[in-house]
């Protein structure tokens, strides 16, 4: 079940990386950034409401509600924006790589760091890859800017 939540959330960024490049084209990025930020908290209030878990979010402690306010405004006040004018400037063949990769590398790093989860050598070379992997992206990417212009 976690690989099918997975690969659907990885589709869905996806996609939703597709419908922001063409967006991001025509809106500020901190004009994208609001709307699925007010989007996002319409959803999740109403899944909230509709699974009964609505008292989770009344009688959630301070620090997990100060913890759930930062990873809002880290992710969707300050990376999202950042992300839309990428995709501006860059497009997706070049951002979303590099920011899929990126994704992936802080998880895992959070993961070991805050979570206590295992560190292996598999983790190692899978962040050799994604560092290695983000660099040759964005390496060709830059030169194909300075041949264009």
């Amino acid at each position: 079940m976690g690989e099918a939540a997975a690969l659907t959330a990885a589709m869905g960024w996806a996609v939703a990386s597709i419908a922001l490049t063409s967006v991001s084209v025509r809106l500020p990025a901190l004009v994208v950034g609001g709307l699925q930020s007010s989007f996002a908290s319409v959803i999740l209030v109403a899944i909230l409401i509709g699974s009964g878990q609505l008292d989770d979010l009344t009688t959630a402690s301070a620090t997990t509600l100060l913890a759930v306010v930062t990873s809002g405004i880290v992710g969707f006040a300050i990376a999202e924006p950042v992300y839309v004018r990428t995709l501006a400037i860059l497009g997706m063949q070049r951002t979303y790589p590099v920011a899929m990769g990126l994704f992936i590398l802080f998880s895992t790093t959070g993961g070991v760091l805050i979570l206590g989860e295992r560190f292996t050598v598999g983790l190692v070379i899978g962040g050799v890859l994604i560092v290695g992997g983000s660099s040759l992206i964005a390496a060709f990417g830059q030169e194909q800017l300075i041949h264009a212009q």
